[in-house]
């Protein structure tokens, strides 16, 4: 079967973030997969507990940032090695671009190969843990805006600097995410309505890429330094965030800085199309990203995997659809 044009056997792979996390996430894989054992037992090894305890600790601790995030970068590389496996055996070349939304930065640096997974999981480890410190220290949340007024988001936000109110993530024409302390997010929704703006709360404990995550940028930063194996710059095949670049050619500062600076998958998207990329793999336990694809790029191809049937179709689709070089 002639195999069709589709971008040229480009594709860009769209890591999750936390948020998604759920009770047995990967479980098919690790009971299916013989080869990504690894993965889940370097982990397990880490956390100090055992892999079945892995997939059975309670929707509880699942959704602890601690945990949360070693267990969302961990799936998420066992599904990227998998991907690129599957589609070298099956003869199929591929040029991959990645983006990491927030933690997906990290599986990002695994899918490049420019850092080792026994490497980051202990720095992913650190992260959660300088993260969920950060969010105890005040009441903090998070909302979704619906609209592309960037500059009425800003100007609500300067209304209420002192309480940390920032943009934090740009998502894509249609959303723009604010995050600070509770009190002042919760005003600031007020205000939207007033201005005649949707938006809504969002079920988070953190202001994630806020200054309020400031003191778990110098406890993650303080680590990094600390290391003894210093970690590597990613390739250019890896999209970063325009907030972090200028940090590029230290990776301590790149990672730290990360934290606290806000997102912007709208132009990770828009940077990946002008590569020629036309079909995206969406990698994580949910599709939080997929929609936001769609309103940024219509016309493109959106795949995701979140579990195993997910990802054995879009195995079948890429072989059948991917044009050889």
């Amino acid at each position: 079967m002639k195999k069709s044009n589709i971008d040229k056997g480009k594709i860009g792979v769209l890591f999750d973030g936390q948020g998604g996390q759920h009770m047995a996430m990967g479980q098919d894989f690790f009971n299916n997969c013989p080869n990504i054992s690894y993965f889940y037992e370097t982990l397990a090894n880490k956390l100090k507990i055992s892999t079945e305890e892995l997939f059975n600790m309670g929707e509880e601790k699942v959704n602890e940032t601690y945990y949360a995030q070693p267990l969302i970068f961990t799936f998420e590389s066992v599904v990227s090695s998998c991907l690129k496996e599957d589609l070298s055996k099956s003869g199929t070349e591929v040029e991959f671009y990645s983006y990491g939304f927030s933690l997906g930065l990290y599986s990002s640096l695994i899918m490049d190969e420019s850092n080792d997974f026994n490497e980051l999981i202990d720095v992913v480890i650190h992260r959660g843990q300088y993260m969920e410190e950060a969010c105890k220290k005040c009441e903090q949340t998070m909302a979704a805006t619906f609209t592309s007024e960037v500059p009425i988001v800003e100007y609500v936000c300067s209304l209420f600097s002192k309480e940390e109110l920032a943009i934090a993530n740009f998502n894509s024409p249609k959303q723009i995410v604010i995050g600070g302390k509770k009190v002042a997010v919760e005003k600031a929704i007020k205000l939207f309505e007033c201005l005649g703006i949707k938006s809504s709360l969002l079920n988070v404990q953190g202001a994630f890429h806020t200054p309020l995550m400031n003191t778990a940028f110098d406890s993650f930063q303080r680590y990094l330094r600390s290391r003894t194996n210093k970690l590597n710059i990613p390739s250019d095949k890896v999209i970063i965030d325009e907030a972090i670049k200028d940090y590029m050619g230290e990776i301590n500062d790149l990672l730290s800085e990360q934290i606290r600076k806000r997102t912007n998958l709208n132009m990770a998207v828009h940077e990946m199309l002008e590569k020629g990329v036309r079909t995206f793999v969406e990698i994580g336990p949910s599709r939080p990203i997929s929609r936001f694809v769609e309103q940024i790029s219509p016309s493109s191809r959106i795949l995701s995997i979140n579990d195993l049937a997910s990802f054995n179709s879009c195995i079948k689709y890429l072989t059948e659809n991917i044009t050889e070089k």
